[in-house]
């Protein structure tokens, strides 16, 4: 700050010391008040004397130092003399009247006094003109010609327009606005307050006064933010006074604001050098800030003044431990305690222990001898160490090896209540579960997992853990877990994974009936508790393993259709997923959602919207758009549901399973907002056209096919080997006419991608359908050799010489005999005798080959209980591997690589009631009606 220097008013009323020396300067501006003696006229009287005894009258008074009381200062006004003191502003100092001085300039010489006329040192000024003379008593409060002349001068300046201000500068307007202001701030007339004050402010807007009124306004009234804005502007506005900059730091550090805190604090420094307090207090401040290095240097500095402060030594002790400076704080701590033993406390014994106890120090003699000296100075009870401290102890004991010891004080620890010491409790289970100790870490997790209110998951888990560690191996762990499922309540929100965690030790164990079982429990239970904000990673992945492993699927779409559908929503609503290219920024372009969400809207979208409030339309609330509802907000958060492919694979089986129990639009919202955010935001295309593929899966059984066409093509491209991508594909083209509609897309696809089996049979259907059964069979055939263990390529290859031998005449006989080879060749690797006979049935019926079609039929009609026999997998498998030639690309883990082999069902009803036709064509009436009534039953 810049010395202080006078206005031109100040000159005029004010002049500087001259003649006295920088030390008689300063013991006049501190001088102290004399005490009054007893006899008050004596004394004044004799004071008078020596000042008229004196050549320099000022520097008299400053050798008095400043000890003339009431009476003597009632005597000088009696005489015609003033006293005025010195005060002292800064580095420099300055006194109000530079003299003693006569009374008024305008008496006579008669009137004059004739001892003050003879002073040489004396000056002639007029005492009335002064402001000061008058509060001090020196002169009567009585009218006089310089005050008239004063009050003219007063008038004539508001008359002109002019600001009349006081004796510091603020205009007379400003200081009677203060006045009323903060009468009426102290009537509790807050509101009319603030008005008077704001008006102060327009009219002197330099002076701070009406700024701290504002504050202390705002501060009474509750508003503790324009509290401390007001105030600090009148921080700013006062430029040497260290105490509102002192206030301003509490009230920043009470708000929150710590790096305004620390600012004003450094203004106050400034200000203040030696003061340690706030020094201190900065500190505490910077160190909260995580700006460690300067709060160290701070509180070092306050340490090295007050050595023996108990708390600053705890402080730097904790700041050298985060700075990971071990061996300064272990001296640091160590030091204090053999210095200032008496002022010594346990909490500073628990800080050496703690270190003695780091990993990169483990020093365990020095820790028990420690705990020793604690006892040898009474720091506390020699029989009954705190808590903390007996723990640390017996922790000491089994890293040396002396289990006995350290047993005895395990026994005396788990007699202690565990809802006061948790921390204990978790402490030594952690440290017994690291040194592999497991039967003494046992007995503190059983006490933290069924007694310990608000125990957590990874208590429970850790108990488990330790359990099946233990003698008890996983049957151990199973009993622990039925434990902790039985006492804990239902509506506890880690009930859910406490069941979750059962079924999976009981699904590692083999007893999946089991798992189920307990599983059931989840019916009944809230999926939703409240209190839980974010379900963590590895907890919903273990929840999505074990439902998917007892194929719990009304449990799975119940536990995650909600969460999965808020995590998407809550992704697609963040900023950093928005495209920022065309759209405003933020606080320009969106409109607010939730607390800290906004909704970007394109200049185009924007329009829209203006034009149908224009119009007078209701514009419909679209689900990203639209604000979470009141039922939201219990429905906990998927944490990082398309992290990778682990959490990514929750949200395909949603979708699956969905799709699995009919409930189409709740997949299509899954499936809409997946693709749009990782459109948007992900690069991995593997995860955007597999939710592409289930959403054209939903819009085709929706009846959108336009957009379910639209939405398979990229995943097609992507994996022309899947078979779940074709077959999907396949239910679209059979809804739009027929794969004749996609001839020119499948032709495309197929000579991108040459050795696509699924490429090359659809391709086939096409000419197929156009009757170009040369071409067909060429298809076909050429899938064949891709693929010679799938069945249906061989059924694909029957069918065409069926349909070859309708249209001809000349080679019937030929292409129905490669049509019943090629069923043979299917029926061996289907292994499904029912689905043979009667496709068989059926093309021997066709042409009218009767003797061949009955038999067939009443085959399919006997094994028909049989119809669900499993083909050999195993044998598929060995033969893809054989047959793959490199060529086919490599599918995503989630993709199907199952064969193209459609579901078998039961044909029983389809082969009865063509057996039930032919009957009555041969005029078996009677058996065809036992057929149609044993087997055509619904």
């Amino acid at each position: 700050m810049s010395d202080y220097s006078p206005s031109a008013d100040e000159d005029e009323e004010f002049e500087y010391l001259d003649g006295v020396s920088e030390e008689e300067d300063m013991e006049v501006a501190g001088g102290e008040e004399g005490e009054e003696g007893e006899d008050e006229d004596e004394d004044g009287f004799d004071i008078l004397n020596f000042l008229d005894d004196q050549d320099d009258i000022p520097t008299a008074i400053a050798a008095l130092g400043g000890m003339a009381n009431d009476s003597v200062l009632e005597n000088m006004r009696r005489r015609g003399l003033q006293h005025n003191t010195r005060e002292q502003d800064g580095p420099r100092t300055r006194r109000t009247s530079r003299s003693v001085r006569f009374a008024d300039e305008d008496l006579s010489a008669e009137e004059e006094p004739e001892d003050l006329e003879e002073e040489p040192h004396a000056y002639k000024v007029d005492k009335w003109s002064d402001e000061q003379a008058e509060q001090l008593g020196f002169a009567p409060p009585t009218s006089t010609k310089a005050q008239k002349r004063r009050e003219q001068a007063r008038v004539r300046k508001m008359a002109e327009g002019r600001v009349v201000r006081d004796r510091s500068g603020m205009p007379e307007v400003a200081k009677d606005l203060l006045g009323k202001g903060n009468t009426c701030f102290f009537r509790a007339e807050y509101d009319e307050a603030e008005k008077i004050f704001m008006n102060c402010i327009r009219i002197a807007p330099e002076f701070p006064d009406a700024y701290s009124s504002l504050s202390s306004l705002f501060a009474e009234k509750g508003d503790h933010t324009r509290a401390m804005n007001f105030l600090m502007v009148a921080a700013h506005l006062t430029k040497k006074e260290s105490q509102i900059w002192k206030d301003a730091a509490v009230m920043s550090r009470s708000q929150g604001a710590l790096r305004q805190a620390v600012y004003c604090l450094n203004q106050v420094i400034r200000r203040e050098k030696n003061d340690l307090e706030w020094r201190y207090e900065r500190g505490l401040i910077l160190k909260d800030l995580n700006m460690e290095r300067k709060a160290l240097e701070d509180l070092m500095y306050y340490h090295d003044r007050c050595p023996d402060d108990p708390e600053n030594i705890k402080t730097i002790t904790r700041l050298l431990y985060s700075m990971d400076r071990l061996d300064d704080a272990r001296n640091a701590i160590q030091s204090y305690i053999e210095t200032y033993p008496e002022t010594t406390d346990l909490t500073h014994i628990n800080l050496l222990s703690e270190l003695y106890m780091h990993p990169d120090i483990r020093d365990w003699n020095a820790l028990l001898g420690l705990m020793e000296e604690t006892r040898e100075a009474g720091w506390a009870d020699p029989q009954d160490l705190p808590t903390e401290l007996e723990s640390k102890e017996a922790i000491a004991y089994a890293h040396l090896g002396d289990v006995e010891k350290a047993s005895a004080i395990c026994q005396k620890l788990l007699e202690k209540p565990v809802d006061i010491f948790p921390d204990v409790f978790i402490y030594v289970a952690t440290e017994f579960e690291a040194l592999q100790m497991y039967d003494y870490a046992v007995p503190f997790l059983e006490r933290l997992a069924c007694e310990a209110h608000g125990s957590s998951m990874d208590v429970w888990r850790r108990y488990a853990n330790a359990c099946q560690q233990a003698e008890g191996g996983i049957q151990g762990a199973i009993e622990a877990c039925t434990k902790v499922v039985q006492r804990v309540s239902r509506d506890n929100p880690d009930f859910i994974d406490a069941v979750i965690r059962l079924a999976d030790l009981l699904l590692e164990n083999g007893q999946i009936e089991e798992a189920k079982s307990s599983l059931a429990e989840l019916e009944s239970v809230d999926p939703y508790p409240g209190g839980v904000l974010t379900i963590p990673e590895h907890v919903y992945t273990t929840r999505s393993r074990v439902l998917k492993a007892c194929e719990c699927d009304d449990l799975y779409s119940m536990l995650f259709y909600e969460p999965v559908l808020k995590s998407l929503k809550l992704i697609f609503h963040s900023p950093d997923n928005v495209e920022r290219k065309g759209r405003k920024k933020s606080g320009d372009g969106g409109d607010k959602v939730g607390n800290d969400l906004f909704v970007w809207e394109s200049s185009q979208e924007k329009r829209r919207k203006k034009a149908k409030q224009q119009d007078g339309g209701v514009e419909e609330p679209s689900m990203f758009g639209a604000d979470m509802e009141e039922s939201d907000v219990n429905i906990p958060v998927l944490s990082n549901p398309l992290k990778d492919n682990q959490c990514f694979d929750v949200v395909v089986h949603l979708i699956k399973v969905l799709l699995k129990q009919g409930e189409i639009e709740k997949a299509h919202d899954i499936c809409d907002l997946a693709v749009t955010v990782l459109s948007k935001k992900h690069p991995n295309k593997d995860r955007r056209d597999t939710v592409k593929m289930y959403l054209a899966d939903c819009q085709c059984r929706m009846g959108d096919l336009s957009s379910a066409l639209k939405h398979i093509k990229a995943p097609a491209d992507h994996w022309p080997d899947s078979a779940e991508v074709w077959n999907i594909f396949t239910k679209i083209t059979l809804g739009v006419g027929g794969v004749r509609q996609t001839s020119k897309y499948i032709s495309n696809m197929r000579r991108r991608h040459p050795h696509s089996l699924a490429l090359a049979l659809l391709n086939g259907h096409v000419f197929l359908q156009s009757h170009q059964y040369a071409a067909a069979l060429g298809e076909y055939f050429d899938a064949y050799r891709m693929g010679p263990w799938e069945p249906v390529v061989k059924m694909c290859i029957a069918n065409l010489f069926v349909n070859y031998a309708c249209v001809t005449k000349k080679d019937r006989d030929m292409a129905l005999m490669h049509a019943f080879a090629w069923m043979q060749e299917y029926a061996k690797l289907r292994k499904n005798n029912v689905e043979f006979a009667y496709n068989a049935g059926r093309i021997a019926h066709q042409f009218s080959l009767l003797h061949l079609a009955v038999p067939l039929y009443k085959e399919a009609l006997m094994h028909h209980d049989h119809a669900n026999l499993p083909f050999d997998m195993e044998q598929l498998e060995i033969e893809r591997n054989a047959f793959n030639n490199g060529h086919v690309s490599r599918i995503s883990h989630y993709i199907s690589k199952g064969s193209l082999n459609p579901k078998k069902s039961d044909l029983s009803r389809e082969s009865a009631f063509n057996l039930a036709l032919l009957l009555r064509e041969s005029g078996a009436h009677e058996l065809a009606k036992k057929c149609m009534k044993k087997y055509l039953v619904f």
